[in-house]
């Protein structure tokens, strides 16, 4: 099962693919027309084999106004070494281009130096010329999102290089480069892109960003900004036991009141089931009532009385 770590990188491409237009061009001067947009593309990579090939994201950059595809990007996300991949990654490569009449490129995202070496490493096919070397994003390889010369894709480098591993957040200038990027953008992005990084983070460097944010200078971004979504006992939480833990246990309550509430739905189609069954016809007051009721206990207790009952009366009383 993918983990944060493998996610992360990808969630953040999924809700801005300029992105990768940024990525390719800092790792490999890859450039593309100014005017373009960067929109996802399907991630299904089948040929016309039996063997289905599902990349983690395919990005397309089409030239502006016309829409015509100029560059496919095959979006891989690599955390271990896996032979598998030099069969696999030639095929992406070759069936976005297919698929998509223009230029393709693979853009392997392994934030684990290690790996990272393995990864960039020429699959040879076989016909002579024809060889595929990944362009690999690692730590060390991360663009600066400071830097000038890049194309303009918004914080979304920023939270990328924290999520890499590039920035390091237990520095306090590079805390404030991080909260000063993600407080420009929307509220829900906001919250999403912080609860990447605070996964992602050491413990260290979560405690200071969790206090940084308590500071009048972020407050009103980080607290009160997510009271008006109605999250803001989750934060203040989150402030002083940690928003990882905020997260968690409202995700336990949510999944117990659903538990809860799936127990009284099923009680009462069966306590209806259970009147149907012995010929006890309820008026439509008794079985909108039945329905309304949210009373675990007492639907109960009228599905026990129902097993015997000769009424409805004895079932719901006079």
């Amino acid at each position: 099962m993918p983990s944060i770590a493998h996610d992360a990188p990808v969630e953040i491409l999924r809700r801005n693919p300029r992105l990768a237009i940024a990525l390719l061009h800092g790792v490999s001067g890859i450039t593309v027309p100014e005017k373009v947009a960067a929109t996802l593309g399907s991630t299904d990579l089948s040929a016309v084999v039996p063997a289905q090939f599902l990349a983690d994201m395919v990005i397309v950059v089409s030239s502006q106004p016309d829409g015509k595809p100029v560059l496919a990007v095959v979006v891989e996300s690599q955390l271990r070494n896996d032979d598998d991949k030099e069969f696999s990654w030639p095929a992406y490569v070759t069936t976005a281009r297919k698929l998509y009449r223009c230029d393709a490129a693979l853009l392997v995202i392994c934030p684990d130096a290690a790996y990272s070496q393995a990864c960039r490493r020429t699959i040879h096919i076989g016909h002579p010329e024809f060889a595929l070397t990944p362009i690999v994003v690692d730590t060390s390889s991360t663009p600066d999102p400071q830097d000038p010369g890049l194309p303009p894709v918004g914080p979304e480098l920023t939270v990328f290089a924290a999520c890499m591993g590039a920035l390091n957040l237990e520095d306090a200038a590079a805390q404030h480069q991080l909260l000063d990027a993600v407080r420009g953008v929307d509220t829900e992005k906001r919250r999403a892109y912080l609860t990447l990084i605070l996964a992602v983070a050491s413990d260290t460097a979560r405690h200071a960003l969790e206090a940084m944010m308590a500071t009048p200078a972020y407050k009103s971004d980080f607290i009160e900004g997510f009271v008006e979504q109605g999250i803001a006992q989750g934060i203040e939480q989150g402030i002083e036991q940690g928003i990882e833990q905020g997260i968690e246990q409202g995700i336990e309550q949510g999944i117990e009141r659903g538990i809860e509430q799936g127990k009284v739905q099923s009680k009462a189609e069966d306590l209806l089931k259970v009147l149907a069954a012995r010929d006890l016809r309820l008026s439509k007051k008794q079985r909108d009532q039945v329905k309304a009721c949210r009373d675990l206990g007492q639907l109960d207790q009228w599905f026990d009385r129902a097993l015997t009952a000769g009424t409805v009366d004895e079932v719901f009383g006079s």
